[in-house]
């Protein structure tokens, strides 16, 4: 009988590589050649490297020899290797092998920079086992540059006096591999740029425009600047011109400049230019029959000529003379002429400053109208001033002003009307930064609808104590007064008496009411503020009032001519009644 047991049994474990024998290193130049014995059963190796101060790295090879080419004479590697079998099994590592670095060739000694003219001539000793230089140089502000050189010599040529350069220089081997740096040799700047010449100060209001020539050579220019009082400003400017900004037009400014070739050598300064303070010209006025200029003071200046001409002609006029003001007024000038206007400051010694140009438009006042539109708007039109591109409205109320429209028309609506008048309104003609003369302006009584029965309350509690000549006057008919004054309360309130058959006559007035289906009878109806009241009977209507208010079961009354005196002594007075009170015989109602 024979049994078979699987699985009791197992090939032994291939035992491990050896690590390669006789792993040598043999460099030539800047190749490293590398060597080992072959390990039985290895069918290729995996050979590490290192660059000291990187990480190692490998590569794998089937023979028993490889080489590395380019490898930097002048930095250490180390290397080590190891077998691997058919089934990439590892073997054991060898011992690291290392190759010494080659010590860098030395920088080359008594290195110097000889000037001679627009020369340099650069010389150095000579370096063991170099073969070539590499010369380094720099002008001042400049990137570094380099050039190869054969021998231990080298010449410069149209190098500038002006500017500052650096010199340095290493060795290179017969690989090119380079050696230790000199040390840097300077040679400094033999000759400053000259001053820049024909500095000119131009004034515009707050900017000064600076202009000089130009000099060769130079990279730049500092240019300096003082306000009187304070202490000196630079700026750096790459071009010959440069504008400084939010000058005080009313202080006396210096200014200085100097070429730079690079910051160790800057030029020599020019001359001090002087700015003196210089006038700027301020609004320009129309005024009805004269345009009024003024301009802000130049300190210093002792007088002031003031140059102007027209859009008529292209000639400058001076004012017929100086003055010490700083105002001045043309007389009677054109409408829609533009007066061109500058201004000479003079100082001692007759040094003179100039402002800036600036522009007016004669433009005279406009005149207007206005007419009432309805839902509580106003439409205000005006005529056309020549010489204008815009106009500006402003309305008046409360002894407050409210620009309202600026714009090209010639008319406008007012839809901003919201509380009892009297409304004023003003306006003028505008081109660009010139300003008209102002309309005259009358008053616009005015009530809006919303608060007409609002104003018609205030405005009978204002005419207590009054008599009747004011209303009589204002209604034109002498006669029964309480109706002449009821009257006009109404209308001063806007309320159309023709809608409402107002009549002088109390007994007209009310069956005009009743025959307009605005009566009601008393107890048939509650008055509310501003409505008609009527007294006496029904048959002899003989009085009547406003109502300006009605409160638990009460109602009062502005009414004229019913404080009892004789006709023309009587006065405005408040009454009250009851509603259900048998004088009263109706009421006209009104709709605010």
């Amino acid at each position: 009988m024979c049994l078979l047991v699987v699985g009791m049994f197992s090939p032994s474990a291939a035992s491990k590589l050896p690590s390669p024998a006789n792993f040598t290193l043999n460099t030539v130049d800047n190749t490293v050649e590398i060597s080992w014995g072959e390990v039985d059963n290895a069918s290729s190796y995996e050979l590490f490297f290192q660059k000291e101060g990187t990480t190692w790295q490998s590569v794998v090879v089937e023979g028993a020899k490889h080489t590395f080419t380019d490898v930097s004479p002048y930095d250490t590697y180390f290397f080590q290797i190891r077998a691997i079998d058919a089934e990439k099994n590892y073997g054991y590592f060898s011992s690291v092998k290392t190759r010494q670095a080659k010590a860098l060739l030395t920088s080359p000694r008594n290195f110097k920079a000889n000037t001679v003219d627009d020369t340099v001539e650069i010389t150095w000793d000579e370096v063991d086992d170099a073969d070539k230089y590499e010369l380094f140089y720099q002008q001042a502000g400049t990137g570094w540059h380099s050039v190869i050189v054969e021998s231990t010599a080298h010449t410069f040529t149209d190098v500038s006096p002006y500017y500052t350069y650096f010199f340095q220089i290493r060795a290179l081997d017969k690989n090119g591999y380079p050696g230790y740096y000199s040390s840097v040799n300077k040679r400094a700047a033999t000759q400053k740029l000259p001053s820049p010449k024909n500095l000119s100060a131009k004034t515009n209001d707050s900017t000064v425009s600076l202009t000089w020539d130009e000099v060769s050579e130079a990279r730049n220019y500092e240019l300096f600047y003082l306000q009187a009082g304070t202490g000196w400003h630079s700026v750096i400017v790459n071009g010959t011109s440069h504008t400084l900004k939010n000058i005080n037009p009313q202080s006396t400014y210096y200014f200085q400049i100097r070429a730079v070739a690079d910051k160790e050598n800057p030029g020599y300064y020019s001359p001090v230019t002087k700015r003196l303070p210089t006038p700027s010209v301020g609004a320009l006025r129309n005024f009805s029959n004269f345009i009024n200029i003024n301009w802000t003071s130049a300190p210093g200046a002792r007088m002031y000529y003031l140059w102007y001409k027209t859009s008529l002609s292209d000639k400058w006029v001076c004012a017929p003379k100086p003055t010490a003001n700083t105002y001045w007024n043309i007389s009677n000038p054109k409408s829609g002429v533009v007066f061109d206007v500058e201004i000479h400051a003079v100082f001692p010694n007759n040094d003179y400053t100039v402002s800036s140009v600036k522009s007016v438009t004669r433009l005279e006042a406009p005149t207007y109208g206005v007419n009432y539109s309805q839902n509580d708007r106003f439409n205000i039109h005006w005529n056309k001033v020549s010489g204008a591109d815009k106009y500006e409205l402003v309305r008046f109320y409360n002894n407050k002003s409210q620009r309202i429209y600026t714009g090209s028309n010639t008319y406008f609506e007012d839809n901003g009307i919201s509380a009892i008048g009297p409304y004023y309104y003003q306006v003028r003609a505008l081109n660009g930064n010139s300003q008209g003369v102002w309309s005259s302006y009358v008053p616009v009584h005015y009530v809006p609808k919303k608060l007409a029965q609002q104003k018609i309350v205030e405005l009978a509690h204002m005419q207590y104590g009054n008599k009747g000549d004011k209303y009589w006057k204002a209604m034109w008919k002498p006669d029964q007064w309480c109706a002449m004054y009821a009257g006009w309360l109404l209308r001063e309130a806007r309320v159309d008496l023709g809608k409402y058959g107002w009549h002088v006559n109390v007994g007209v007035w009310a069956d005009n009411l009743k025959a307009k289906k605005q009566w009601h009878d008393r107890g048939k109806y509650t008055p509310k503020a501003g409505d008609i009241i009527i007294f006496g009977r029904p048959d002899f209507r003989t009085h009547v009032g406003i109502v300006t208010g009605v409160k638990n079961g009460i109602v009062y009354t502005s009414e004229g001519n019913a404080t009892g005196e004789e006709y023309f002594n009587s006065r405005v007075t408040e009454k009250s009644y009851s509603l259900n009170s048998s004088y009263i015989v109706g009421y006209g109602s009104v709709a605010y």
